[in-house]
């Protein structure tokens, strides 16, 4: 039996632009649940006491594994809700030359950040109607080759281009879908992501804060863009790749983090 609740659905929530996203749901739309998602327990029960407005459903799952998208489908099933929002933002990557991954590395990055996202999005589908939202967080290196990311950037191309299609696809259904694109933000993602090699972005973190990428990209899938990309400086990156030959930009993309800048 359908359930009459209003939801959205929100992965790797336990930081960064996942958790300001359940903050932002939370505070400016009227939904029945929000389900908040990833592998941290702790920081997912931290997370829940902040969203008063709607009821938060904590799911403790691992995305690159069978066991943790069975879970997060098994729900749906059950409870049959009325999603309202998906935000496919649970995502990882590992610095480093594509030769320096190891196999498993290879296959979590592959399995979070492209698997995850097809097989959420497909199960989740059947529980949308018109007037619901897609929300996939791809990159601004989705543009682009990411020389030093090359894994990454690849996954991040795959999540753009299948945005931009269902974008299409759903279009006659009225279930919007959009592509969000952030540059460098204000979070955990890049000390993590290379092993606290890299310090973060000064500039960029001041200027581009979760809030405000969070804050544009809902404000761009109320306007149904196909594209939500924060922030002038990263604007600008898909214009330059359309101008300038690709392998000079990869040469300088490349230069440019690994310079002492951006280095402990």
């Amino acid at each position: 039996m359908k359930s009459f609740r209003k939801i959205a659905v929100i992965t790797g929530a336990t930081s960064g632009l996942g958790w300001e996203f359940a903050i932002q749901i939370n505070n400016n739309y009227k939904l029945d649940e929000i389900w908040i998602i990833g592998r941290r327990k702790k920081r997912l029960e931290k997370l829940a006491k902040k969203l008063k407005n709607s009821k938060a459903v904590q799911i403790t799952a691992d995305l690159s594994k069978d066991t943790g998208l069975a879970k997060i489908s098994s729900r749906l099933k059950t409870h049959s809700p009325d999603v309202v929002f998906l935000v496919n933002n649970a995502g990882m990557s590992k610095s480093g030359n594509f030769s320096e991954l190891s196999l498993d590395e290879i296959k979590q990055i592959m399995d979070v950040n492209i698997r995850a996202v097809a097989q959420i999005t497909h199960f989740t589908l059947p529980y949308m109607k018109e007037g619901s939202s897609i929300l996939q967080v791809a990159s601004i290196v989705g543009f682009f080759p990411f020389a030093g990311a090359a894994l990454y950037s690849a996954s991040k191309a795959f999540v753009l281009s299948l945005s931009c299609s269902l974008q299409r696809e759903l279009y006659d259904k009225k279930i919007h879908c959009i592509a969000v694109c952030p540059g460098p933000v204000s979070t955990e993602f890049i000390k993590v992501s290379s092993r606290g090699k890299f310090k973060q972005f000064k500039q960029f973190s001041r200027a581009y804060g979760a809030d405000d990428v969070v804050a544009t990209a809902l404000k761009d899938s109320r306007k149904k863009r196909l594209i939500s990309i924060h922030g002038y400086m990263v604007k600008i990156i898909p214009v330059l790749i359309r101008i300038f030959p690709r392998k000079w930009l990869m040469f300088l993309f490349y230069k440019g983090r690994n310079s002492r800048a951006f280095k402990k």
